[in-house]
């Protein structure tokens, strides 16, 4: 499906945002869903501390995915920001459920930060060093 997408047909910076017509009734109350598809669109755009901050809301709240690889996009935002005890956690306890396709994509993710010209030293070395622990380079 992803040929038929068309994601810059998205306003993600419209300046009023929209109301649904009322007939369709009350906003639902805010699930994991929810705060995933926000921070995912946030990501997109690089604005981290909007990932974070739904992240924290979220976690609030003890919301938790279905499918645990969404926690990827909340482990990158805190790693960005600096929060790195928290994306270390979660980036173990994603790593203990010995799932290969998060393993992998855990390995790719700080990898990909640890090569990200963009960040700082400190940041490179903190991405090298759970690459290392998770046992990406093995």
């Amino acid at each position: 499906m992803l040929k038929y997408s068309r994601p810059e047909l998205v306003l993600s910076n419209a300046t009023a945002p929209s109301t649904p017509p009322a007939l369709l009734g009350p906003e639902p109350v805010h699930t994991w869903c929810y705060y995933f598809e926000k921070a995912d669109l946030a990501a997109q755009q690089a604005n981290w501390q909007t990932v974070v901050s739904l992240g924290d809301q979220a976690g609030v709240q003890r919301l938790a995915p279905g499918e645990r690889s969404e926690w990827l996009v909340f482990i990158e935002g805190y790693a960005r920001l600096g929060n790195w005890d928290k994306a270390q956690s979660l980036s173990h306890a994603l790593f203990q459920e010995n799932d290969p396709r998060l393993r992998s994509s855990l390995c790719q993710l700080f990898q990909g930060l640890g090569a990200d010209h963009r960040l700082s030293a400190d940041a490179k070395s903190q991405s090298l060093k759970t690459f290392t622990e998770l046992g990406c380079s093995e």
